[in-house]
C-alpha cells in the first residue's frame, strides 16, 4: 500500500481519539543579499548605551507585560551611564513616545543624530523622573552590546523584519508567504498595522502574533518611492496534516510533521503481520508477511552516496 493511499484511507476513516494532526511551520528564508547593505547602514547612528528587556512579571503562572522596558545593563562610558541610569530602571517613554519593547526604544534612538538631546521618562521605585541625555556617536562608544539586525516571524507572515527609519522593513519572505501573495516586496516599509504605528520589528511581530491565524489586517506601507498605500493582508492559516491514525490490530499510519518519515502497518497481530512499510528520508523498506519476527518477503531501497 502506497503511503499516499494510506493517508487518504486514514483521513476517511479517522475517528475522534484515533487521529493526531499538527500544523507544520515552514522555515523563513534568510534575508536576500540586496537587503544586507541596507541593514548595515540602518544599524549605525546615535548611541544611548542601554541594554533592555520587556518589562514583564516573569511569572509563568501569570505572565503580564507592564508599560516600559526594563534596563538590564548600562554600557560603561555611555550617555546613559553619564545620566545616572542603573539596571532595574524602567524606561517609560522617549520624548513623550511610550515604550513597550526594546526594539521600539532602539528605533526611536536611531531617529536622532549623534549629539542630539533627548529626554527619557524613567521609573525608579515609585517615582518617575525626566532624564535629559545627549546621544553619542556609535563609533565613539566603547563596549556597546550586539545589535539585532532582523527578526523572524514563522507563525503569521512567514517573513523576516528589520527595524528601520520610520517603520519596519521587509527583508525576507518565503515565496508562498502571505506578504508575497499580498504583493509586498523586499524593501517595503510597514508604517502601521490597523492604524497603530509600528516602530520596531518586534512590535510588529507581537502585534501579528496576537491576531488569529487567517485573520485579515490592514498594513500602511511606504515603498522605495516614498508613496504610502494600504494593503489588505490575510495572515497565515496553515493546513493541518494527519500524523497518526490507528485501528487496533488492523491498521496503523504514522508520519512525522515534516514528512521525513512515514510508516504503515496492516494486520499487525504480535506474532503475525501482513504488510509493513517504512520510509526514512531516502531509505524505504517493505515487508510482506512477517511471522514470529521472521520476514517471509522483504526488500529495501536507498539513495547511493559518492565514495571519497
Amino acid at each position: 500500500m502506497k503511503p499516499g493511499l494510506a493517508a487518504l484511507l486514514a483521513a476517511a476513516l479517522c475517528a475522534p481519539g484515533a487521529c493526531t494532526t499538527v500544523v507544520p511551520l515552514a522555515p523563513v528564508p534568510e534575508p536576500l543579499p540586496e537587503a544586507l547593505s541596507w541593514r548595515e547602514v540602518a544599524s549605525t547612528g546615535a548611541f544611548l548605551g542601554l541594554n533592555t528587556e520587556e518589562n514583564s512579571t516573569g511569572s509563568l503562572d501569570g505572565l503580564l507585560f507592564k508599560p516600559g522596558v526594563r534596563v538590564v545593563r548600562v554600557v560603561e562610558n555611555s550617555p546613559a551611564e553619564a545620566a545616572g541610569m542603573s539596571p532595574g530602571d524602567v524606561v517609560l517613554a522617549l520624548d513623550g513616545e511610550t515604550l513597550n519593547d526594546p526594539g521600539t526604544l532602539e528605533a526611536l534612538v536611531q531617529r536622532h543624530a549623534a549629539g542630539a538631546s533627548i529626554e527619557l521618562t524613567v521609573q525608579r521605585g515609585d517615582t518617575a523622573f525626566g532624564v535629559p541625555i545627549t546621544l553619542a556617536a556609535v563609533s565613539a562608544a566603547a563596549g556597546q552590546p550586539a545589535r539585532t539586525l532582523y527578526r523572524l516571524d514563522p507563525a503569521r507572515s512567514r517573513a523576516g523584519w528589520s527595524t528601520g527609519q520610520g517603520g519596519v522593513v521587509l527583508v525576507a519572505a518565503a515565496d508562498d508567504s502571505p506578504v508575497r501573495r499580498a504583493g509586498m516586496a523586499v524593501g517595503d516599509v510597514v508604517l502601521a498595522l490597523d492604524g497603530e504605528p509600528m516602530r520596531s520589528a518586534r512590535e510588529l511581530i507581537r502585534a501579528l502574533t496576537a491576531r488569529e491565524p487567517g485573520e485579515r489586517v490592514s498594513l500602511t506601507l511606504a515603498g522605495e518611492d516614498g508613496r504610502r498605500r494600504e494593503l489588505d493582508l490575510k495572515l497565515l492559516e496553515p493546513e493541518r496534516r494527519l500524523t497518526e491514525f490507528k485501528i487496533p490490530f488492523l491498521f496503523r499510519y504514522e508520519r512525522s510533521p515534516d514528512g521525513s518519515t512515514t510508516s504503515v502497518d496492516v494486520l499487525d497481530l504480535w506474532f503475525f503481520e501482513l504488510i509493513a512499510y517504512a520510509r526514512d528520508d531516502g531509505e524505504t523498506r517493505w515487508t510482506i508477511l512477517e511471522i514470529f519476527g521472521f520476514d517471509v518477503f522483504s526488500f529495501a531501497t536507498g539513495v547511493g552516496e559518492l565514495a571519497e
